[in-house]
């Protein structure tokens, strides 16, 4: 399938709901792509793969440990989009651990089970989320006169990072259209930030915005900005992951006999 006829089949709102059915490359073999197997997995053994899914997981519970500890700051921990996403990326290994194991009868079935579903769906979120984060961060928030501390870098940057590991090790379509779910979650990050400044909220510095770059007492700077991040680069950033997955489709057996 050619990129062009495939970007025109991206749009249609089939793509959208994380089932079977798709209209870019048809039915997937769901459980191919979810249940463990050696021919779709890039890692051949089970016990292998298991102890990578929980690596993961203890490496991500163990940088959310240590960050609210250093970082709690009397809860404005809370109000960060790195820590929203942290937390989001904790629960998709948590959940990708969980999904190692599954009832026999979810083989027999013709819909995606929830579990995998949502692992889906996060998926598609943090991985724009991700790389948002070390972009805006390493751009926008940290202050070059100074040394970046551990933490820092396993915080902005380390997620996007095993993201990519994870989609290589278990590959899962990219559907452009789904582009939809990171954008809602940074239209609801910009809300947030909106009701954070009226209410008064304020940080652990004493000023009244989450972040200096959206500061909503320039509400012409704060809105450009917003918009620019969820109606220009992550819609950007999601057509590079598109083409990279749609390039790849030939690498990953179970989609050969489908496209």
């Amino acid at each position: 399938m050619s990129c062009c006829k495939a970007y025109k089949k991206e749009w249609s709102v089939d793509n959208m709901d994380f089932d079977a059915s798709t209209s870019t490359i048809g039915i997937l073999p769901w459980t191919s792509m979810f249940m463990y197997n050696d021919k779709h997995f890039r890692l051949r053994s089970f016990p292998v793969f298991v102890c990578y899914r929980l690596l993961m997981c203890l490496f991500f519970i163990g940088i959310v440990t240590s960050s609210l500890y250093k970082n709690w700051s009397d809860g404005y921990w809370c109000i960060y989009l790195t820590h929203w996403t942290l937390v989001l990326q904790v629960l998709y290994f948590c959940i990708s651990l969980w999904t190692c194991w599954y009832p026999v009868k979810w083989k027999n079935q013709a819909g995606i089970p929830f579990v995998y579903r949502l692992f889906w769906a996060l998926r598609v979120i943090l991985l724009g989320a991700t790389l948002l984060v070390a972009i805006l961060y390493w751009t926008l928030v940290f202050d070059y006169s100074t040394s970046p501390r551990i933490l820092s870098i396993l915080t902005h940057g380390t997620g996007f990072i095993c993201m990519l590991i994870d989609g290589y090790i278990q590959p899962l379509p990219v559907l452009l259209l789904q582009v939809t779910y990171c954008m809602l979650y940074a239209f609801l990050y910009c809300l947030w930030s909106i009701v954070h400044y009226v209410t008064g909220i304020g940080n652990e510095d004493g000023e009244r915005y989450i972040y200096k770059s959206l500061d909503w007492g320039h509400p012409t700077t704060s809105t450009t900005l917003a918009f620019i991040i969820v109606l220009v680069l992550i819609p950007v950033l999601y057509h590079i992951f598109w083409y990279l997955y749609l390039k790849s489709y030939h690498r990953v057996p179970i989609y050969q006999s489908i496209i």
